[in-house]
């Protein structure tokens, strides 16, 4: 899958480029149905077909396709016993140009939105093979913007919609555009939330790289702004030098945002918690030592505040390993990002919106 963020990047750079799609594999290669790269600039920039013989033909065939669409048969063999190497593959190729006058609403509006709190779709439409690329940006809704598909409406059945915006849902589908049935790549966009770090310390900006390659919304959140020099930071960051509990009370935290509690000392880390009990948070872990931890929980039962982050809490944060390097430990941490993201949407939703419900907080005992 290509990541969510990179569509806003190439409508930022009003890039133009090939999307390659498998249609078809016969499953003796590593490449799936719906496995998908972007080739501009004489590169690969971004996804994999599977690597190997059968990716060189089809980066070779994407530096060929100057416009429009183009299917693509292709297989790999070695001699001798291995009959094939990389299986076979249907590929279909897309020429997009989203530099061109026409894309330009389609690219105004997919900016706005992402990345943003509400999940949309963008689904490109596989049919009709010599008609040019086909996208469209919608929600549960209908259509919000489309790159050469006005007057186009996709139904989608309430329903599906949350079907639809997990992993094992998406990827090559049969929908209803304009009454008739049309093959379908789904594409979810602003489905991997939120990643907010409340401190913008050593550990934190390790985690903010491994999480931004790894698909995640990151937002940096320090008042020390000596630490929030944008060359720190990815490029995709945003990054917000002010304090963290005014970012908090004016932020609205959903059910598929993840917290990082990483402030400068204690106290901070506690009351920040204190808030962050409060909001619909699908994950919220905490930095620190197993003590300090346990003097958190007895501050927060007194308050009443413990039940309510059961099932969200990790703390201490992240797998464990037995290191202390930033790096290393930032690895730990993205590890259990990723983890608690690959569950089901409908599993978040039910534990962040039934306080006291869901498995045990994540805590090392003394």
């Amino acid at each position: 899958m290509i990541p969510e963020l990179f569509f806003n990047d190439l409508c930022r750079r009003k890039t133009c480029g090939v999307m390659a799609t498998v249609l078809h594999s016969d499953g003796h290669g590593p490449a799936r149905a719906g496995d998908r790269l972007f080739f501009s600039a004489g590169r690969l920039v971004t996804g994999t077909v599977g690597g190997g013989s059968n990716e060189q033909q089809v980066l070779q065939a994407c530096a060929a396709l100057t416009t429009g669409r183009r299917q693509l048969d292709i297989s790999s063999f070695l001699p001798g016993t291995l009959p094939s190497c990389g299986g076979r593959l249907r590929v279909l190729l897309e020429w997009l140009d989203l530099g061109n006058p026409p894309a330009s609403s389609f690219r105004e509006t997919l900016q706005q939105l992402v990345p943003g709190p509400d999940p949309l779709l963008l689904l490109s439409l596989l049919d009709e093979s010599d008609a040019p690329p086909c996208y469209l940006l919608a929600n549960e809704n209908g259509v919000l913007a489309a790159l050469n598909g006005e007057g186009r409406t996709v139904a989608v059945a309430a329903e599906l919609w949350p079907q639809l915006m997990t992993t094992e849902q998406c990827g090559l589908q049969e929908l209803t555009i304009n009454a008739g049935r049309c093959s379908v790549f789904l594409q979810p966009l602003n489905r991997n939330g939120r990643l907010f770090l409340l401190g913008g310390g050593h550990v934190a900006k390790e985690v903010a790289w491994l999480a931004d390659r790894t698909g995640f919304q990151v937002i940096v959140v320090d008042p020390r702004r000596e630490l929030m020099g944008p060359e720190s930071f990815p490029a995709t960051c945003t990054l917000c030098p002010e304090h963290y509990d005014h970012f908090i009370s004016r932020s609205s935290l959903g059910s598929r945002d993840f917290l990082v509690i990483a402030g400068p000392d204690h106290a901070t880390d506690l009351a920040l918690l204190e808030q962050a009990a409060n909001t619909s948070a699908r994950y919220i872990g905490v930095m620190g030592s197993r003590g300090k931890i346990a003097s958190f929980e007895k501050v927060l039962r007194e308050k009443g505040l413990w039940q309510i982050l059961t099932g969200r809490l990790h703390a201490p944060i992240g797998l464990p390993i037995a290191s202390r390097r930033p790096a290393e430990v930032a690895v730990s941490i993205v590890a259990e990002l990723i983890q608690v993201r690959a569950q089901s949407t409908q599993t978040a939703d039910a534990v962040s919106t039934s306080p006291g419900s869901g498995p045990v907080n994540k805590i090392i005992e003394e």
